[in-house]
C-alpha cells in the first residue's frame, strides 16, 4: 500500500495504471513509457530500480532526461520508499490507488 502511495506522483506521466502514455505529463515531453507490471521496469532488480533512480542510467544503457523524468528527485527518497515504489511496479496498481 505504501508503494501505491509513493507511486501517485508517477501517474501524472505515465498515466493512472502506470501502461504509459502517448503525450508525457509535461507540454512538448516525449511518450512515457510504461511502467507498471508489464513493462522493462518491472523486471529490473532491487538494486537495478535503486541504481536507475539515482544515476539516471538504466541497465539497458539508457540515460534518463531529467526535464521529463525526475529521476534526480526520486533518487532522494530513501531505500525504504524506493524499495515500496519498486515493489509497486513490480506487482501492479491496486484498485484502491487507482481510483476505483
Amino acid at each position: 500500500a505504501y508503494g501505491d502511495y509513493v507511486s501517485l506522483s508517477c501517474k501524472f506521466c505515465h498515466g493512472e495504471d502506470l501502461g504509459g502514455r502517448e503525450v508525457g505529463g509535461e507540454r512538448g515531453a516525449p511518450p512515457s513509457p510504461p511502467i507498471g507490471r508489464s513493462s522493462v521496469v518491472a523486471r529490473w532488480t532491487e538494486a537495478q530500480f535503486f541504481q536507475t533512480m539515482r544515476t539516471g542510467v538504466t541497465p539497458e544503457g539508457r540515460k534518463l532526461r531529467p526535464q521529463y523524468m525526475p529521476w534526480p528527485e526520486i533518487g532522494q527518497l530513501g531505500d525504504d520508499e524506493l524499495r515500496a515504489l519498486h515493489m509497486c511496479l513490480k506487482q501492479g496498481v491496486t484498485q484502491t490507488a487507482a481510483g476505483s
